[in-house]
């Protein structure tokens, strides 16, 4: 039988222990949202994915996503972030192949930011006998200890850490609200690599919320999510920057597919270099992602001014 896991806290006597303060939001006070990526909504001790289909590149994404996070070179144009610790549990690929994969990352950044990445940076390869089963108590402990002191704790993959049957909601609601148990206890956001539905990926449906293999509850519990889905056929054809289009295998796209905490930013393509590493391509769909980070900015500044011009709007009046 499942049993939920109630969090580290002094037993609760009512739900009416919890009851909100309302002084300051109804003088108009809202608090300050830490957002661990602003851009593109993912707030400070939540619990986001990011999903897509097999060998697409999200555990090198996830990867190259940490290193800028850490302090390191931001390949992805994931925007303006606060820098702090990472840990990147990888439970997937042998040690080997990540440290394969940050050798080929470490020839884009600069070389003083070994030093930030040497101190924020920690990769983590679990033997299999030492992944936790999220499904336990002793599995919510040990992602604990994992996360303490962490901005962020990336999870490859989410198959990996629990033992439970996917296609059933009332395990995946345990796991799900045990990973939110961990952001309670260590403050950090958790984001799980997870793979999308065999039917989505061959039918091109991979960048929907929808597209998540197993129960709809891991989506919905999940308050961020991203995917990443390949360039198709048709795709290279109609784009007029890619000379070979022979040459789409390069090419992935990247778009929040949801945001519970923020507005949502435009799709960008990404291009595979040498080695899988992953950079934000040059293309006009990624000039329009740029227009919309400058207005989002401005507009959590509460700078309407600036936001008016920025998105091109003039007062009729």
């Amino acid at each position: 039988m499942n049993h939920l896991i109630t969090p580290e806290t002094p037993q609760i006597q009512t739900l009416a222990d919890y009851d909100l303060g309302l002084h300051d939001a109804l003088a108009g006070k809202s608090p300050t949202l830490d957002y661990i990526i602003p851009l593109w909504g993912f707030l400070a001790r939540s619990v986001g994915c990011l999903a897509a289909p097999g060998a697409t590149g999200k555990s090198f994404f996830a990867l190259q996503l940490a290193i800028a996070l850490a302090g390191g070179l931001d390949l992805l144009g994931i925007g303006d972030h606060p820098i702090g610790h990472v840990r990147y549990l990888c439970a997937e690929d042998p040690r080997d192949i990540l440290l394969t994969r940050l050798a080929s990352i470490s020839r884009h950044l600069h070389p003083d930011d070994a030093d930030l990445l040497m101190e924020h940076l920690h990769l983590s390869v679990p033997p299999a006998h030492i992944i936790p089963d999220l499904m336990t108590p002793a599995g919510v402990d040990a992602l604990s200890f994992a996360g303490e002191g962490m901005r962020l704790l990336v999870i490859d993959t989410f198959r990996r850490f629990h033992l439970g049957d996917e296609n059933s909601s009332t395990d995946m609601t345990v796991v799900l609200r045990n990973l939110e148990i961990v952001t309670e206890r260590t403050g950090c956001a958790i984001l799980f690599l997870h793979h999308v539905s065999k039917g989505a990926a061959i039918n091109g449906q991979g960048d929907s919320q929808q597209a998540l293999k197993g129960s709809a509850v891991i989506g919905d519990h999940a308050r961020w999510a991203g995917s990443l889905v390949g360039m198709t056929k048709q795709e290279s054809e109609d784009c007029n920057w890619i000379d070979d289009p022979d040459e789409r295998w390069r090419y992935v796209q990247f778009a929040p597919t949801k945001i519970n905490y923020g507005t949502h930013p435009a799709p960008q393509w990404l291009r595979r270099e040498a080695g899988g590493v992953l950079v934000r391509n040059s293309t006009p769909d990624n000039a329009e992602a740029e227009e919309l980070t400058r207005a989002m900015r401005a507009y959590r500044d509460k700078d309407v001014t600036q936001v008016a011009q920025e998105v091109g709007y003039e007062d009729p009046y």
